[in-house]
């Protein structure tokens, strides 16, 4: 009698299947994105780490990235430094970055992932000696001891690449908005209107003045530089309004990739965010990945292969921290720890309840 169900064929079927569907997926993020698979350096990203961060203040001698620099700084110590490859360390990295407050926090995280850039400002440790300092405060003196008192300011300076405490701050404030909407938007339903006041909490709308306005979740005044004005931007205010609360906060994180994937100083190579490269696999076919030249715009990427869906992100419901869910299935809820934690406190709940009843029962 012949089998109902043929192994072989129904293994083969499922294959099939399979590979159609990642030929579908790899396509869909190819037109969404541009770029193959959105991968950050096809084999891995490193970035070189500091033996230990410090928290200093010195005079500003250099400005890499726009802004108005202030003290504390945070400056890497001497000691060396060692390449480490921080999205393996976490591949939720910039959800973590996003979650950053306090300056202890941010030095813990200095000092497993390094510093965001290659450096905000040029510092001068030792004040005293600086150029600009000495002309000042050195003016009135003959000229051949002036150029012999700047002379010095070279010679024993102490200079470093830093960056400061309110760029860290500014910098993980914009991803916790972006984190925000990522998470309300993955939670979305329009029949739930807990899930679209969410939304709304974080995107304000004027009517009379057509604006769209982010309202970042530590912050009760909305941000100006993430807004939409029906008046500068009609079809892109149109779109905001008769979409809806997932639209709205679609609208808003691809507009922040958008700003942070882009230069941030011309005169600072260092600061060229992401750089689309090629690549030819082992069948000869061409394609193309983005190469990020920090660990900010490396997490920031991060943050595009979440908005295009080709990564999955969720909170843990026992201990509230994100995990990479690309992965694993749908339902996932908890860490197998917390599950196994979260188990046994209710079984010493259920077994602290029943001795109640049995002594009310006597």
């Amino acid at each position: 009698m012949k089998p109902l169900l043929d192994s072989s064929a129904f293994s083969n079927k499922i294959t099939h299947i399979s590979t159609i569907y990642r030929k579908v997926r790899r396509n869909i993020y190819r037109n969404m994105a541009g770029h193959a698979y959105l991968e950050i350096e096809r084999e891995k990203f490193t970035w070189r780490v500091a033996k230990g961060h410090y928290w200093a203040e010195g005079k500003v001698i250099t400005v890499f990235i726009a802004g108005e620099p202030k003290p504390p700084f945070l400056i890497p110590a001497r000691g060396g430094e060692e390449e480490r490859e921080p999205l393996k360390l976490n591949p939720a990295l910039f959800l973590e970055f996003a979650s950053l407050e306090t300056p202890d926090q941010i030095l813990r995280f200095a000092d497993r992932y390094g510093m965001l850039t290659e450096g905000e400002v040029t510092l001068n440790l030792k004040a005293g000696y600086d150029r600009e300092e000495t002309l000042d405060e050195l003016v009135h003196l003959p000229k051949d001891e002036r150029l012999s008192r700047n002379l010095q300011g070279y010679l024993f300076g102490e200079f470093v690449n830093a960056e400061s405490l309110d760029f860290w701050k500014r910098e993980s404030r914009k991803m916790r908005c972006f984190a925000a909407l990522y998470e309300a938007a993955q939670t979305y339903n329009p029949r739930d209107i807990r899930t679209v006041k969410r939304i709304e909490n974080l995107i304000v709308h004027y009517p009379r003045e057509k604006v769209f306005s982010v309202v970042f979740p530590d912050d009760e005044v909305p941000v100006e530089r993430f807004l939409i004005s029906g008046i500068e931007e009609p079809e892109a205010y149109k779109r905001m309004v008769d979409g809806g609360p997932l639209v709205r906060a679609r609208e808003f994180m691809a507009r922040m990739v958008n700003e942070k994937l882009s230069v941030y100083n011309l005169h600072h190579p260092s600061h060229m965010a992401a750089v689309p490269q090629a690549y030819v696999d082992e069948e000869g076919n061409v394609g193309s990945y983005l190469e990020p030249s920090t660990l900010l715009c490396a997490m920031w990427i991060q943050a595009l292969r979440a908005l295009v869906g080709e990564t999955r992100y969720k909170r843990c419901l026992e201990c509230g921290m994100w995990e990479d869910v690309t992965d694993r299935r749908v339902n996932w809820r908890m860490h197998p720890a917390c599950a196994t934690k979260r188990r046994m406190r209710e079984m010493r709940e259920r077994r602290k309840g029943d001795g109640h009843h049995r002594k009310a029962g006597r």
